[in-house]
C-alpha cells in the first residue's frame, strides 16, 4: 500500500465505538493507529493525540493489539504470556490473575499451564485476543480476531465486544476483517479501497442508502463507483463540485459521515486513567520471559552457563601445551647388534652408572675404562622421556627413509668413536684437534615443514644437550659454568622460577575471546523475535529502546557472573592460573568485555532481518577476533596496514590488558590500564547508540 495513500486516508479517519475496516491493505491501518506505521505525510490522531508521542498512552497501556500473526512467546505458557503483557501494562499480580481467570472462561482456553507452543490454531487466536484484552484498554485493534474459531466462540466473543462498549461508554474497538457479513455487528465501518476511505457510516444507512440487504454488493457498488470515478478523470479535467478524493456519489456519503465522526468522537480528556508503567516492572518482565524461554530446554542452560568452561578446557588440553612423543631416529656407528638392543643396552649402561640423587656417573671421565656408547647414552637419557620415542636404525639410510615415510620427524646421527671424542674434547677444550672437534659434533636431519613441531623439537634437543654438557662436565670435575652459554634471561614481572609457556599465553585471550562471543549470541534470539513479530506486539504494549536494552543486560549479566564463577573456579584450580595483579580487576575486565559483546549481539540482532544474518556476523567476528586480535599471535607480527585495524576490534585492547595484568600486575595507577578498560567501555556504548539511531530509524519512538 502506498504510504501517501494512507496517509491520506488516515487524515481523514477518525475512531469510532465499534468500528470495521474492510480492505486488503487493514494492517496498515491497524498497525499504523498503534503507533508502528511511519506516515509520509498527514497525521493519525488517537483521543485527540498523535500514536508515539509522549502521554499519548499510544503505544502503551491505553491500547490493546491483537496482529494477525499471533506473535506470542512458544515457550511461555499461557499464564506467563499473560503475566508478560499484564506485567508490561503495569498490572498488579492479583490483577493479572483475575483476569487471566476471566478470560480462560469466557475465551474456553486451555489449561493456562499449557505452553503456547502446544496450541492449536484457534486456541492461540484466543490467547491472542486475550492478550489484547488483558489490561482493558481504552482503545482495542483486533486484526480478524474471530478468524479459525467456530460459531459459538464467534457470537461469543462479538457479544462480549458489545457488551464491552455499551456498558463501559469509553471503550473504543477497532476490528480490520475481510470477512464482509461481520460488519453488520459495527456501529460504524469504514469500506477502503487502495488506501482510501470510500464511505463511513452504520452498516443501516449504508444498506438503506445502496437499497440493498448484503453489504458484499455495498462493497462492490462502492468499488465501482470509485474505478468509473477514476477512470472519469484520466479523461476530463476535475470538476469545481467533484469531491478531491471520491466521486460526485461518494462526496455526499463522506460528508455525512464525517459529520457523525465529530459527535462520536472521544476526546483524549476522558482517558486521564491512564495506568502508570514503570520502568523496573517492565525491564523485569523482560528478563523474566528470557529466563523462562531458556529453563523450558534445561540442556541450553546447562550449556550456557558451562560452555565457557568446556571450550577454555579444550583450549588449555590442547592449544599451548607442549608436544609429547616425538618419534627420532637413532644412528650411531659404535653400535653393532640389533636396534632395539641399543636402548636395552642404554638402559643397563644408565642403571649401573648412577649413585644416589645426585646422578653422578661413576668412572666415565677415565678414557681407558670408557665404553663406546657412554656419551651416546647420556645424551640420550638427557631427553625426557615423555618427550621422545626412539627409533634406532643400522644406517643413515634408514633413518631418512623412515623420516620420508612419515614414521619419524627426524633423526640424530652420531660419529664414530663418538664418546673417546667428545671426552678427548671436553678434556683438551681449546687444545683438541679438529679430527676430535668432527667426531665429538652429533648432527640432526629432520622434517621442518611443520614450523610448530619443528622449532618445539630444536628447542627440545638445544635445552637437553645443554643438560648433557653440564652434566659431563660435572662428571669429569670441571665447573658446568664452563660449558653453558654466557647468556641469562631474568623475568620482569615475576621471580623466574617458571618460564611462561605459550598456553600462559593464551589462556587470557580464551577467556576474553570465548565469554564475548558467547554474550553475543543472544543477537540471533532478537532477531528472530523481531522477524516473528515478538517485539512489535511488545513495542504495542508500551516497551521502549531503553527497556529492550536494559533487559539485555541486565539478563546477560546474570548470565555472564554464572559463567565467571565456573571459569574463575575452574581455571586456577585445574591448571594453576595465577594473576600477578588484583584478581577483581580481572573479573571487572573479563566482566565487561562480555558486556560488550552483549551489546554489539543486540545491535546486531536489531539491525538484521534474519537471525542468519546475525549467524554471519559472528563468524566473520570470530575469523577477525582470532586472526588479528592479538589473541594467537603478536600484533608485532602483523602486517603495519592491518594492525591498525586489528586495534579498533571490540576484544584486542582487552586481550592486551588482561595480559597485563595477569602476567606483569599492572592495575589502574598504569595509563595502559585506563586505556584498555575505557576501550572496553567504548565498545558497550557506542553499539548501543548505534541500535538506537537504528531502532528510531524503523519506526520504533
Amino acid at each position: 500500500m502506498d504510504s501517501n495513500n494512507l496517509a491520506v486516508a488516515l487524515q481523514s479517519y477518525r475512531i469510532f465505538n465499534l468500528a470495521l475496516l474492510l480492505e486488503r491493505y487493514m494492517d496498515f491501518w491497524a498497525q499504523a493507529v498503534a503507533g508502528l506505521g511511519k506516515l509520509d505525510s498527514g497525521q493519525v490522531l488517537v483521543f485527540g493525540k498523535v500514536p508515539g508521542k509522549k502521554d499519548s498512552g499510544i503505544p502503551g497501556p491505553l491500547v490493546g493489539f491483537m496482529p494477525q500473526e499471533v506473535a506470542l512467546y512458544p515457550n511461555l505458557t499461557i499464564a506467563e504470556i499473560m503475566a508478560h503483557f499484564g506485567g508490561i501494562y503495569g498490572m498488579q499480580k492479583h490483577e493479572i490473575n483475575e483476569r487471566t481467570d476471566f478470560l480462560a472462561k469466557f475465551l474456553q482456553l486451555p489449561d493456562t499451564s499449557r505452553l503456547i507452543r502446544s496450541l492449536s490454531g484457534g486456541e492461540l487466536r484466543c490467547v491472542s485476543l486475550g492478550v489484547s484484552m488483558i489490561h482493558k484498554p481504552r482503545l482495542l485493534i483486533l486484526d480478524e480476531p474471530t478468524a479459525g474459531l467456530d460459531p459459538e466462540l464467534r457470537a461469543s466473543i462479538w457479544e462480549y465486544l458489545h457488551t464491552l462498549v455499551r456498558n463501559d461508554g469509553k471503550t473504543t474497538v477497532i476490528i480490520t476483517t475481510q470477512y464482509i457479513p461481520e460488519a453488520t455487528f459495527c456501529d460504524k465501518i469504514g469500506i477502503m479501497r487502495k488506501g482510501r476511505i470510500l464511505n463511513e457510516d452504520s452498516p443501516t444507512s449504508m444498506l438503506h442508502r445502496f437499497e440493498t440487504r448484503s453489504l458484499e454488493k455495498v462493497f462492490l457498488n462502492l468499488c465501482r463507483l470509485d474505478k468509473n470515478y477514476t477512470n472519469m478523470q484520466l479523461n476530463q479535467k476535475k470538476s469545481d463540485n467533484v469531491d478531491d478524493m471520491t466521486g460526485v456519489l461518494l462526496q455526499s456519503v463522506k460528508t455525512i459521515s464525517s459529520d457523525c465522526n465529530k459527535e462520536s468522537r472521544l476526546d483524549y480528556d476522558e482517558c486521564s486513567d491512564i495506568r502508570v508503567q514503570s520502568d523496573i516492572q517492565i525491564i523485569s518482565t523482560l528478563v523474566k520471559k528470557t529466563v523462562l524461554r531458556q529453563i523450558r530446554v534445561p540442556t541450553n542452560v546447562v550449556l550456557l552457563i558451562f560452555i565457557p568452561f568446556l571450550l577454555i578446557f579444550l583450549i588449555n588440553s590442547i592449544v599451548g601445551t607442549t608436544p609429547h612423543y616425538f618419534k627420532l631416529g637413532l644412528v650411531t656407528q659404535d653400535w653393532s647388534g640389533t636396534s632395539d638392543g641399543l636402548l636395552e643396552k642404554c638402559d643397563e649402561l644408565h642403571r649401573s652408572w648412577w649413585s644416589g640423587k645426585d646422578a653422578i656417573i661413576n668412572g666415565t671421565c677415565d678414557p681407558e675404562s670408557l665404553e663406546p656408547l657412554t656419551y651416546v647414552c647420556a645424551l640420550i637419557k638427557s631427553f625426557p622421556d615423555e618427550k621422545i620415542v626412539w627409533i634406532p636404525t643400522q644406517s643413515e639410510d634408514a633413518s631418512l627413509s623412515k623420516v620420508k615415510a612419515g614414521d619419524a620427524i627426524g633423526f640424530i646421527k652420531f660419529p664414530q668413536n663418538f664418546s673417546k671424542n667428545f671426552l678427548d674434547r671436553l678434556i683438551f677444550r681449546n687444545n683438541a684437534e679438529l679430527e676430535t672437534l668432527a667426531g665429538a659434533t652429533i648432527s640432526f636431519r629432520g622434517d621442518m615443514s611443520n614450523a610448530v613441531n619443528s622449532g618445539l623439537l630444536r628447542k627440545l634437543i638445544y635445552t637437553s644437550y645443554s643438560k648433557f654438557l653440564q652434566n659431563s662436565a660435572t662428571w669429569c670435575g670441571a665447573d658446568p659454568r664452563v660449558v653453558q652459554l654466557p647468556l641469562q634471561f631474568h623475568s620482569l614481572y615475576d621471580d623466574g622460577s617458571e618460564e611462561l609457556g605459550w598456553s600462559h599465553y593464551i589462556q587470557p585471550a580464551s577467556i576474553i575471546l570465548i565469554m564475548s562471543v558467547l554474550s553475543s549470541a543472544p543477537g540471533m534470539m532478537t532477531a528472530i523475535e523481531k522477524r516473528l513479530g515478538y517485539l512489535d506486539r511488545d513495542y504495542v504494549a508500551g516497551v521502549k529502546f531503553r527497556h529492550l536494552v536494559a533487559s539485555s543486560l541486565l539478563h546477560g549479566s546474570i548470565v555472564i557472573i554464572l559463567q565467571l564463577s565456573t571459569t574463575f573456579t575452574f581455571l586456577p584450580l585445574v591448571y594453576g592460573m595465577r594473576s600477578q595483579g588484583p584478581w577483581i580487576l580481572v573479573i571487572i575486565l573479563v566482566y565487561l568485555s562480555s558486556l560488550s559483546g552483549v551489546a554489539l549481539g543486540f545491535v546486531w540482532g536489531i539491525s538484521s532481518r534474519h537471525e542468519m544474518d546475525v549467524v554471519m556476523v559472528l563468524l566473520a567476528a570470530n575469523i577477525a577476533y582470532i586472526g588479528g586480535a592479538g589473541s594467537m599471535w603478536p600484533l608485532e607480527g602483523v602486517t603495519y596496514w592491518y594492525r591498525q585495524f586489528c586495534y579498533l576490534l571490540p576484544v584486542t585492547l582487552p586481550i592486551s590488558t588482561l595480559r597485563s595484568v595477569i602476567h606483569r600486575g599492572w592495575d589502574l595507577t598504569h595509563f595502559q590500564i585506563c586505556v584498555g578498560f575505557g576501550g572496553t567501555l567504548f565498545w558497550i556504548i557506542f553499539p548501543i547508540a548505534v541500535a538506537s539511531y537504528i531502532y528510531k530509524s524503523r519506526n520504533r519512538r
